[in-house]
């Protein structure tokens, strides 16, 4: 296990969010203690650190996207699959893509490469999972089984998921074929909540990188902005290298 020691400052303290929280299945991860204990010793773990690469074991799939794993020191941790998202539960391809992710990852050795920012709002670690050298996150995107969906200031490996993504689309594949969800996933939370607004409806499109014509400004893949874009003004990129190479700037942040 790779380890990096660090100072102890209320800073690094505030960045890592290390509380202690129940998961869902009520699987209760009792963070806050272990790292201040690491602290002690003047040693944290990598895997609470950003752009950590480190090893686990799979445990089980919580859904397509979101997984258990457990760490050589037996800590068990919710991974959120960065820059992806799967179908919801209730919605179609949602189970297949639960059992796609349960199978490749149960019992398995992985390796965790986490983001920028390393954790969400519900204290997942926000990570690509690799299972002998192949990314689950592009693999779920090959297969139709989700969406490309990037959320600054994690953009790596966005290029390789779109390439992906376009192979799924164009060979139908799984949410791009017949029977497919008609809501973005996102749109079906809020829809599952109780809202009563139309949901966005999943469309290809909205999941390139788009650039505005006007302000020469790119967005990722997802971006709530693009709804706000007069249509004469978009223009639909493959890749990010395509895009920077038309003389468009990436945006910095998405709400």
């Amino acid at each position: 296990m790779q380890t990096t020691r660090v100072r102890m400052n209320p800073g690094l303290l505030a960045r890592l969010r290390c509380i202690t929280t129940v998961g869902r299945y009520g699987h209760v991860r009792t963070l806050a203690a272990w790292f201040l204990a690491a602290l002690i010793i003047g040693v944290v773990p990598s895997y609470l650190l950003a752009g950590a690469t480190y090893d686990a074991v799979g445990v089980e799939a919580i859904d397509g996207d979101s997984v258990f794993v457990r760490f050589p020191s037996g800590l068990q941790v919710e991974v959120r699959l960065v820059s992806i998202d799967c179908p919801e539960h209730g919605q179609a391809f949602s189970e297949k893509a639960k059992a796609f992710t349960d199978r490749q990852i149960k019992g398995k050795a992985l390796r965790v490469l986490t983001g920028e920012q390393e954790r969400d709002r519900h204290n997942r670690l926000l990570a690509f999972v690799e299972i002998d050298g192949s990314r689950l996150n592009t693999a779920l995107v090959k297969a139709g089984l989700a969406v490309v969906w990037v959320i600054p200031p994690n953009t790596t490996g966005v290029d390789e998921l779109l390439a992906a993504q376009r192979s799924a689309h164009d060979d139908r594949r799984g949410i791009w074929g017949p029977g497919g969800p008609g809501l973005e996933p996102r749109a079906y939370r809020v829809w599952d909540k109780g809202s009563s607004a139309p949901g966005r409806s999943l469309r290809y499109e909205n999941h390139l990188v788009i650039g505005n014509q006007r302000s020469r400004v790119a967005h990722w893949p997802g971006c709530r902005h693009v709804e706000e874009m007069s249509p004469g003004n978009v223009r639909y990129f493959s890749s990010v290298a395509e895009a920077q190479s038309a003389g468009y700037r990436m945006e910095k942040g998405q709400r």
